[in-house]
């Protein structure tokens, strides 16, 4: 009998989003309904499809294999904060996350009990969210796709202590801490490729992450267009990525200093103690200082990380157009580097221009 009533409940429940409760099954959301509802619904591996309108809600996917997408549904905070869940922080419970997509992560350790797999969440407008637009934590293969991540408090989308992560065709603007986020994730593996960050403190942002791909991307507007950050963290020293085919240009905008560091302003491609990397046949044009910036400014600047990290090393910095930056487009403060056959005029120290 009680078995007889959980499948009653479950088709009922299902009925109210489109198809019956089965692996692969396709639940529709429409206005006025809530998305977080169809994932409680649905078994791991369906399909969430979200129909245009506004939906005021927190979202936690903790399943495997669930694709959520949309074609231009708008997700905002809910009027009233809900209870506490697994991504609130608990320094700052009002700053709320719109898709939440959890592992078995202990945060304290940076340990990953089991990853949650293959989750998709695509053509969203996110926007407002006190905290981030979208934050993946213990993911495996999650692909945040041709979403559009609009005046989040930290993050416009980012992913912690996970692998095989993709951020592409996103467009990510107004977030205070970084548009797209790659950190602690000693192997990252992530691609990061045909996104748009503009207007953002950091555009993308690399941290204690290492191996990835960023190609063909657009960061304009920003303090800083891109950083790959160690801090001498043991869950990774930024390393192993390929940056390139980027345009990288008018990254005029100030961050004012604060418990984080100093201002900054007028950076393109910061490397600031991270090893190995390949920065190559980027555009990295007008990166220009509107305010004071005494630790990052110019078009492609290594320098060593005052966090623990080191300094920057076994770099390859090659074939790019490196133009109308200041204070020069090139700068070597720290480390070794190969600088060889970039298009500039100005470099520091002088020589690194053909």
């Amino acid at each position: 009998m009680r078995r007889l009533s959980a499948v009653l409940l479950g088709a009922l429940v299902a009925s109210m989003f489109g198809l019956a409760p089965a692996g692969g099954a396709e639940f529709v959301v429409r206005p006025g309904e809530s998305i977080q509802a169809a994932l409680l619904a649905a078994p791991p591996g369906s399909t969430i499809t979200v129909r245009d309108g506004v939906y005021r809600e927190a979202v936690t996917l903790t399943d495997d294999g669930m694709k959520v997408r949309a074609s231009g549904a708008v997700l905002e905070p809910p009027a009233t904060p809900p209870p506490p869940g697994p991504c609130t922080d608990p320094e700052d419970p009002a700053a709320l996350t719109g898709f939440c997509v959890l592992g078995d992560v202990d945060f304290d350790t940076g340990t990953v009990a089991d990853r949650i797999e293959d989750v998709t969440i695509s053509g969203f407008t996110i926007r407002g969210f006190g905290g981030n637009g979208i934050f993946v934590a213990g993911g495996e293969d999650v692909k945040i796709w041709h979403n559009d991540l609009v005046d989040n408090g930290e993050y416009g989308a980012a992913a912690f202590f996970s692998t095989g992560t993709v951020f592409t065709e996103n467009r990510a603007t107004g977030s205070e801490e970084a548009g797209l986020y790659v950190g602690s994730s000693p192997d990252a593996d992530a691609k990061l490729q045909d996104n748009v960050v503009r207007d953002n403190g950091i555009g993308l942002f690399v941290r204690d992450a290492d191996h990835g791909r960023i190609r063909e991307n657009l960061s304009e507007g920003n303090c800083v267009g891109a950083v790959f950050l160690d801090t001498g963290d043991p869950s990774g020293t930024a390393s192993f990525w390929r940056f390139r085919e980027n345009r990288v240009r008018d990254n005029t905008k100030v961050c004012p200093a604060s418990e984080e560091g100093p201002p900054i302003s007028g950076a393109g491609i910061a490397i600031v103690g991270a090893t190995n990397l390949l920065i190559q046949d980027n555009r990295v044009r007008r990166n220009v200082p509107s305010g004071p910036s005494p630790f990052l400014a110019g078009g492609i600047v290594a320098v060593a990380s005052d966090a623990g990290g080191g300094v920057p090393t076994a770099n390859v910095i090659r074939h790019n157009t490196v133009l109308d930056n200041q204070p020069a487009d090139l700068r070597s403060l720290a480390g070794d580097a190969d600088w060889r056959n970039n298009r500039c005029r100005t470099s520091e120290p002088p020589g690194f221009c053909d």
